[in-house]
């Protein structure tokens, strides 16, 4: 998509325009404003940021044919009516959003409005994004419209009136026009000569006493066509020639994503290329919802809202689309468990119990923010154990001793309430006051616990986005959920569950310069933040440069992908086949480097998760495999780690073989 040789702009408009001449018709493309593209690749480049933001499952070469249809049928049906062979582009969507819906193509529902609107936006932002003004035509033309010249813009085009006025106040001349005329309005076209018998007759310019000219880069469509209906007229060839992009360009462009990904590779990076997927699909369902403000929950939407911001802002730089307000959230599990409760009973805790069952006293006072008055209940209770780890703690005697006690249950509510208070509070400051408006959030995933904690403890509606959902999460009115890399939820499984195999990378990989919170006061100064010095040491020693190398692959990327016409149906090709060699063919230096983290849990249990397995000797790990793969690979972290630790490094080909063969796992 390159301009082959350059446009002397200052020679076109050399010239002298007599004083005789009364009223002044001219073009608007390569006449007023160069493209710096050809106008299909517009076209295509609108089909690719389309299909991601309405899912489309179409590859943007598909969709650019489609559309291309329907453009002819229009035409051809315009030419039957007694008119040109225009279209409006009203119509044309009508006609695609229609196609699409029948097909089962347009994976969001959306009504015919809402698309065409924004529709129009992506097409306009796009014309704006490529247009550049011709100084010399607008000086030259300023010039005779202070000598008392009307100037009119006549132009053959398929959007209205209304957007190329949008087009010439956007690049500042729209005082030197008089009117503008566009075929679509009229469905009469210059290049068949009865756009300017329309306006000739519409202006009264028929008279022998009006000199009228036309000036423009079409020879059949600006000289010819107005010189058989009266016109003066006078070319101003274009000398550029712009290639098409097409699809052999749009491989290419996959390619240097490809080469860009290989050559900045570093330890992880296939993680990086998951995530970036996850971004600009995040970007583009908030906009096809027309998502104003969106809330990254902490703390691994801390490194999230970064990625977000960074990308939005190429895209705005590349396409002037609205901005989306990113917030960020201090919200935790812990934080916001006992706030989202309600009074006791038998059955309050059974969220907690039914992911930690395992735990002590000590820990389900630390999971319900109630840890402070450990000191209290042990002293009254010096006959039970509070760190004894039971293998169910519901049915232990301690437990049932700890529930049914008047104290505990006053505390409870007091701290519950109290708590409540302190996070509708904090909400209040960065939430919207429409209380009917749903809150889009962001987080990480799996079962989305803590936007079903804010539900309950706020009464709001969310709408939450995360890379993965299990078939295990919470799904109601007031919390609805997305996995945008793989989603499990109602027995179905969308997406690639690829992006599966590797869940404790994504979250180990994501985590924050800052502790977790734990409790909500009235003074956001005094939230009380768990500061876990071994926790930030990995952050910095390991994290950091992690993400601060995604931050620049990320940057590199957008700046390939801005180039024109490929949509998430190609990239999410080259992604994930980066990601499925990556994920299961790691090299040893990752699984080395991965197996030396640590991942603190400040929920349930309150521990480092070591990523290390318990090791057998090679040839009990392989009984057991093949005595009970699907047993023996649950338990692993990450499968590739669990051969190395048991010193059969070579299973990781052969289960890249099974998952290529059996998983339906495609590179």
């Amino acid at each position: 998509m390159k301009i082959n040789s350059p446009l002397n702009e200052s020679s076109k408009w050399d010239f002298a325009i007599s004083d005789q001449v009364d009223v002044i018709f001219v073009d608007f493309f390569d006449t007023l404003v160069e493209r710096g593209c050809h106008p299909e690749s517009i076209k295509r480049y609108w089909c690719s940021v389309i299909i991601d933001l309405f899912n489309i499952g179409l590859s943007a070469s598909q969709l650019y044919i489609e559309r291309i249809k329907a453009e002819e049928k229009l035409c051809q049906q315009s030419s039957k009516q007694g008119f040109s062979q225009e279209f409006r582009y009203d119509d044309m969507l009508f006609l695609l959003h229609n196609l699409l819906t029948c097909r089962g193509l347009i994976n969001r529902a959306q009504d015919f409005l809402s698309f065409a609107n924004v529709c129009l936006e992506i097409e306009e932002s796009l014309e704006i994004k490529f247009q550049k003004p011709v100084q010399s035509a607008i000086k030259k033309l300023r010039a005779e419209m202070k000598k008392g010249k009307k100037i009119y813009v006549l132009s053959d085009f398929y959007l209205s009136k209304k957007s190329l006025v949008k087009f010439i106040k956007h690049h500042g001349f729209f005082d030197i026009v008089t009117d503008v005329e566009v075929s679509s309005e009229t469905l009469l076209t210059k290049r068949g000569g009865r756009a300017y018998e329309y306006i000739a007759k519409k202006l009264d310019l028929n008279r022998s006493d009006v000199k009228k000219i036309m000036f423009g880069d079409n020879l059949h469509s600006d000289v010819l066509a107005p010189k058989e209906h009266g016109f003066l007229s006078y070319h101003l060839p274009n000398s550029c020639h712009i290639e098409v992009f097409n699809d052999k360009k749009a491989r290419v462009l996959i390619e240097r994503i490809k080469a860009l990904i290989s050559e900045e590779a570093f330890d992880f990076s296939w993680v990086s290329c998951a995530i970036y997927l996850f971004i600009r699909r995040l970007y583009w369902r908030l906009k096809a919802d027309n998502v104003k403000d969106v809330y990254f929950f902490a703390r691994e939407g801390e490194f999230l809202k970064k990625l977000f911001d960074k990308y939005q802002e190429s895209l705005f730089s590349n396409l002037g689309l609205s901005k989306i307000t990113s917030h960020y959230v201090l919200v935790s599990r812990r934080s916001t468990y006992l706030p989202s409760l309600n009074s006791l009973n038998s059955y309050t805790f059974n969220a907690l119990f039914s992911q930690y069952s395992s735990v002590s006293l000590a820990a389900f006072l630390k999971s319900i923010n109630l840890d402070k008055y450990l000191g209290f209940f042990e002293s009254k209770y010096s006959e039970i154990d509070f760190h004894e780890v039971h293998l169910n703690l519901v049915l232990s005697a301690g437990y049932k001793c700890l529930i049914e006690d008047c104290e505990f249950e006053s505390i409870y509510e007091q701290q519950r309430l109290e708590q409540r208070e302190f996070l509708n509070s904090y909400l209040s400051k960065i939430f919207p006051e429409d209380q009917n408006q749903t809150i889009t959030v962001v987080d990480v995933g799996w079962n989305g616990s803590i936007q079903d904690n804010m539900a309950r403890a706020t009464g709001r509606k969310f709408k939450g986005y995360y890379l993965g959902v299990f078939n295990t999460a919470s799904c109601y009115e007031n919390s609805v959920k997305e996995g945008l890399l793989f989603d499990l939820q109602f027995d179905r499984t969308r997406g690639d569950l690829i992006y599966n195999e590797f869940r404790a990378g994504f979250e180990v990989f994501m985590s924050a310069s800052h502790g977790s919170i734990r409790r909500y006061s009235s003074n956001l100064e005094d939230f009380d933040v768990d500061h876990n010095e071994d926790e930030l040491a990995i952050y910095r020693q390991h994290i950091l440069p992690f993400q601060e190398k995604t931050l620049s692959l990320l940057d590199l990327i957008s700046q390939v992908e801005s180039e024109c016409g490929i949509s998430d149906f190609e990239i999410s090709k080259a992604v994930t086949k980066c990601y499925t060699i990556g994920v299961l063919l790691p090299s040893a230096d990752e699984v080395n480097k991965f197996r030396s983290i640590k991942h603190y849990e400040n929920f349930g249990v309150f521990d480092f998760s070591h990523f290390k397995s318990t090791s057998v000797s090679r040839m009990i790990y392989l009984k057991r495999l093949f005595k009970n793969p699907r047993r023996t690979l649950t338990s692993a972290w990450w499968k590739p780690l669990d051969f190395y630790e048991n010193n059969v490094p070579i299973m990781k080909y052969i289960y890249f073989g099974f998952k290529i063969i059996f998983g339906k796992v495609k590179i």
